[in-house]
């Protein structure tokens, strides 16, 4: 009886391989540009970009760069705007242990994504450091934001969790009620407004 137990324990982890080791690609050829739709490991650095560092392009996969770096080049048209981790329209996507810097409209940018997870990244040198635009229900924690114009950049953004997240040397001098570190915005149409305690963008008959 003993000698079955093995046998059959045998055949099961033969069998069903994916779901007890869940299948992660560690791909050194990410490079500039690079549209990902599975879970990805970085095992190099992604360095002077002229366009988006990396792309989201599926939902509920993971990103995990390894604390190596990505990064762009200064040589972009004035007119380019460029982020160095986009997720646009996607659901339970993770992005941890990266190193962005300098790109010239967000390091990391999540737009119209919910359920989502950003943890242990570094966003340094940028309009925005992390900007989150149209975005619900993520959780933001233990990121850096460093001497970026504005830190941590919420727009029209709701019900997002921020955890144990740093904002250093953060400012934009040429706006004079910038909060630099964390920023909540919302357009004159809009106004913050009291509701149920707390502070919230949009009309208020919403």
């Amino acid at each position: 009886m003993r000698k079955s137990g093995a046998v059959l324990i045998g055949l099961l982890l033969v069998s069903f391989p994916s779901v007890l080791f869940p299948k992660v690609m560690a791909d050194v050829s990410v490079s500039c540009g690079t549209t990902i739709t599975s879970n990805t490991t970085l095992m190099s650095d992604v360095l002077n970009c002229q366009s988006d560092g990396i792309v989201i392009g599926a939902d509920n996969i993971s990103l995990d760069c390894h604390g190596h770096k990505v990064t762009m080049t200064s040589n972009v048209g004035s007119q380019q705007f460029y982020s160095g981790i986009r997720a646009s329209n996607r659901q339970n996507v993770t992005i941890l242990n990266c190193l962005v810097q300098g790109f010239n409209s967000a390091d990391i940018f999540l737009d119209s994504t919910t359920g989502s997870l950003l943890i242990n990244n570094t966003a340094s040198d940028a309009p925005a450091g992390i900007f989150i635009a149209r975005s619900s229900n993520n959780t933001i924690r233990s990121n850096t934001a460093l001497r970026n114009y504005q830190g941590f950049d919420l727009d029209f953004s709701d019900y997002n969790i921020f955890t144990s997240n740093l904002a250093l040397y953060n400012s934009d001098q040429s706006v004079s009620h910038s909060v630099d570190g964390f920023r909540l915005w919302c357009p004159k149409q809009y106004p913050l407004f009291q509701r149920h305690g707390e502070q919230q963008c949009g009309p208020q008959a919403r």
